[in-house]
């Protein structure tokens, strides 16, 4: 059973961290009762991309999975997914496994990793079916890859990602992408080093749109060919997005997944030009107001299947490094605690659907997609008691100072937003309430099943 949207309210009863009883008509005998008068009864959202803990550029992200994760329950976040990180000579399982060893025991959310797939021997393909494998029994259903990055190792050839392809859609795995043209990115970004632009300013032109583009259309051409999903992270561009629609328009495949982030919903390339241009380094570049504009509409019409925030947080020195040229400097924004009231004023100001569609991008789709339905994603009967209590008339102005990200920066200060979380539930035991932590961090690792 799922909450239908058109009853204003519901009773909602809780037993042993599961959603035991659903009712618009009233609450059998209970021990606790807490009223939710003037506030919506939101799902705990899933944040399917972030990145907590991760060195770059010779340092690591200023937010680790505990103070991450305390922040993300600020956002009404109650389970995040982070990313393993692989280094060479080692198992996608045993990446896994250390990953998940750093989460144990300080994280606040409920938690879980697609598995960073980096490592390319020459015997990558006769490894990947036993390793994959290994991945689905431990409860891990995705892997990223990337089409650029070839300076770290990272870039994953044709015939690497068809294999990666063509195994997963075997074993019922999600494979993630992150699209942009190594060629396209190495070519621009050395022509702007030769000439000197190594400023904020200049770096857009190191990553161009069509760079993003050209990626998406020939992983499409990929998994088209082996018959596997594919998920596309993090899209920046209104061009990027149509590739993806056009692919789905085709019919008959298997799907093509949009996911963006509220960087390329609500920045532009202009923020490089201010005196802190330095600290919107974030990879793929904030492109223009037309591609906002164009994302904001897909997102509001339902074409967008995902708005997570590739939360990747720095404080301001580590940025501000006079001297070095952009290449060298790390690339994130923070975003985990901002999501929902930045979508939910998108929403308010655009959709008259808001508030069902507004949950399919932020806590639905992704625990479809990332295989943690029917436990997470949704109020129904034996699902985890995830519950946000948000109060959709709240105003408020963003600022660095009143978040609980481990960093002096917000991309977004003093833009006015409306909705706020007032508490957080994380499978029946309250952990926010009214802006304060309560209690001790209980996040568990999510397995989950395929999708």
């Amino acid at each position: 059973m799922v909450l239908d949207d058109s009853v204003e309210e519901w009773f909602i009863g809780i037993r042993q961290g599961r959603i035991a009883f659903l009712s618009a008509s009233g609450m059998p005998t209970h021990r606790e009762r807490v009223r939710a008068d003037g506030l919506l009864v939101l799902p705990g959202l899933i944040d399917p991309h972030v990145h907590l803990g991760l060195p770059m550029a010779g340092t690591t992200t200023s937010d680790t999975p505990a103070t991450g994760t305390a922040a993300a329950v600020h956002g009404g976040v109650t389970t995040v997914i982070d990313f393993t990180l692989q280094r060479e000579g080692q198992s996608l399982p045993d990446s896994l496994a250390q990953r998940r060893g750093e989460f144990e025991g300080c994280s606040h959310t409920d938690f879980a990793f697609h598995a960073n797939t980096t490592w390319f021997p020459d015997d990558f393909e006769a490894r990947l079916p036993e390793e994959l494998a290994g991945l689905a029994a431990r409860g891990c259903r995705s892997m990223k890859v990337f089409t650029c990055y070839s300076e770290i190792g990272y870039n994953i050839g044709e015939q690497a990602l068809r294999c990666l392809l063509r195994e997963s859609r075997r074993l019922g795995l999600q494979v993630l992408v992150h699209a942009e043209s190594e060629t396209i990115v190495s070519d621009a970004t050395a022509g702007k080093l030769e000439a000197g632009e190594t400023n904020p300013t200049d770096y857009p032109g190191s990553r161009p749109p069509r760079a993003e583009v050209e990626a998406i259309k020939w992983v499409i051409g990929l998994a088209r060919d082996e018959g596997a999903p594919i998920y596309f992270v993090h899209v920046s561009t209104a061009e990027g997005a149509r590739a993806i629609l056009d692919a789905r328009a085709g019919g008959g495949h298997p799907p093509v997944y949009l996911e963006t982030c509220p960087q390329y919903l609500w920045l532009n390339e202009g923020c490089f030009a201010w005196a802190e241009g330095v600290q919107f380094l974030v990879a793929p570049p904030l492109r223009t107001e037309s591609d906002n504009e164009t994302l904001r509409r897909l997102l509001l019409d339902g074409d967008v299947d995902v708005v997570a925030t590739d939360h990747c947080c720095f404080r301001r020195d580590q940025k501000r490094l006079p001297g070095k040229p952009f290449p060298e400097l790390p690339k994130g924004l923070p975003g985990v605690e901002t999501r929902l009231p930045l979508v939910h004023t998108l929403y308010r100001d655009g959709s008259s659907g808001a508030l069902p569609e507004m949950m399919k991008a932020l806590a639905r789709n992704p625990a479809r997609i990332m295989g943690l339905l029917p436990r997470k994603g949704s109020i129904r009967l034996g699902a985890d008691a995830d519950l946000v209590l948000f109060d959709p008339e709240a105003r408020w102005i963003l600022g660095a100072a009143d978040l609980h990200t481990a960093t002096d920066f917000s991309p977004y200060e003093g833009q006015t937003v409306y909705g706020r979380v007032r508490s957080v539930y994380l499978r029946g035991n309250r952990i926010l309430q009214e802006g304060a932590l309560a209690g001790e961090a209980t996040g568990r690792y999510a397995e989950r099943a395929a999708p």
